[in-house]
């Protein structure tokens, strides 16, 4: 009985009183059964850029030999774009592709697929690129009593290129030297969302 890993054999047939006697087994490969990945799984980058790693997948037969000659084709979820939506394994069973994340946050399957077999996917994560914009939302234009706190924080939103609300970013408010003060440790830390809020209390004279 061959191995269950492809590849070419030697048998050896010894015996005593004559020399020994060699014989040569090939174990092939079996047909299609299976698409497993070798690289490129759970990769994260920013909206709109492309992944560092290729995604590299492997058809393999019953015994997780690499089949030859198959053709695999890829595609991606919620925006995606695949650099090469087919390629035919070579000599040791893998295929590879590309992916360009999409401009909006979030997790894009990669589905692999070929006649015959079950397809496969795994998820790869878009998440918001560098600080592009900030932006007020709220506090802005406020009167009050000089010395007194403004009714309303002030609030802005810092979005990466895309619109992608960017966390963990510092953001600084200043009166320019009016003299007034903030409540809050400057500079406020942005949240998930991708705001930054600061209550301000107006100096004590106009």
């Amino acid at each position: 009985t061959v191995s269950k890993t492809a590849g070419t054999y030697t048998l050896t047939i010894s015996g005593v009183g004559f020399a020994n006697g060699t014989v040569s087994a090939t174990a092939k490969v079996g047909p299609p059964f299976q698409i497993i990945y070798i690289q490129g799984q759970k990769q994260t980058a920013a909206a709109g850029s492309y992944l560092a790693s290729p995604i590299v997948a492997k058809v393999v037969d019953l015994y997780k030999n690499g089949v030859p000659g198959v053709t695999v084709y890829f595609s991606a979820s919620n925006g995606g774009v695949i650099g090469s939506s087919s390629a035919v394994t070579g000599a040791n069973g893998l295929a590879s592709t590309t992916l360009q994340l999409p401009t909006t946050v979030g997790t894009v399957k990669v589905i692999t697929s070929s006649s015959g077999i079950p397809s496969a996917s795994i998820p790869e994560y878009s998440v918001a690129g560098p600080p592009a914009t900030i932006n007020i939302t709220g506090g802005n234009n406020q009167s009050a009593l000089a010395g007194t706190q403004l009714p309303q924080p002030l609030s802005v939103f810092v979005s990466d290129q895309y619109g992608n609300p960017v966390s963990g970013n510092s953001v600084t408010f200043s009166d320019g030297g009016a003299g007034g003060s903030f409540s809050n440790i400057n500079p406020v830390i942005s949240t998930s969302g991708g705001t930054a809020a600061q209550a301000y209390t107006l100096p004590a004279s106009s």
